[in-house]
């Protein structure tokens, strides 16, 4: 998430993985990877060795508590559906699709939108959903 020095001082989140996948590109021999991310942790405080490689002293977050979908928070299911019709990749990247849980809908929100760093550590660094099915709504409704 943090691609400068600059921006490494205000990331305070990040996501555990667990590397699914990895290939070769045809295309231009990069190395391609498949993740899957299975918790997120606060950072501490990062050190960067001489050959570029950045360690990071981090705590275990606790998920956040699964919360039944309102009707309020309907529009988040259907153009997450949308999105996924559209785009059959996206939901490919999914075993299980968990449209009922608003935890899970906000995380896939998160994933897909360019926030600014800022905006989404904000959002990810609190307890439960609320707070970013709150600001998604508000950005269906008021489009920015």
């Amino acid at each position: 998430m943090a691609e400068t020095q600059a921006q490494r001082s205000h990331v305070d989140i990040g996501t555990f993985i667990e590397i699914e996948d990895y290939t070769r590109s045809q295309e231009d021999g990069c190395l391609v990877i498949t993740a899957r991310g299975t918790a997120r942790f606060a950072i501490h405080a990062f050190n960067q060795q001489h050959n570029q490689i950045l360690f990071a002293s981090v705590n275990a977050l606790p998920r956040w508590p699964d919360c039944h979908v309102d009707k309020q928070s309907e529009p988040l299911v259907e153009r997450l559906q949308s999105m996924f019709e559209r785009y059959p990749e996206l939901q490919q990247m999914h075993r299980e699709t968990e449209f009922s849980n608003l935890a899970w809908l906000c995380q896939r929100w998160l994933e897909l939108l360019p926030l600014p760093t800022g905006e989404k550590q904000q959002l990810m660094a609190n307890s439960s959903c609320v707070a970013t099915r709150d600001y998604l709504l508000s950005m269906m409704q008021d489009p920015h």
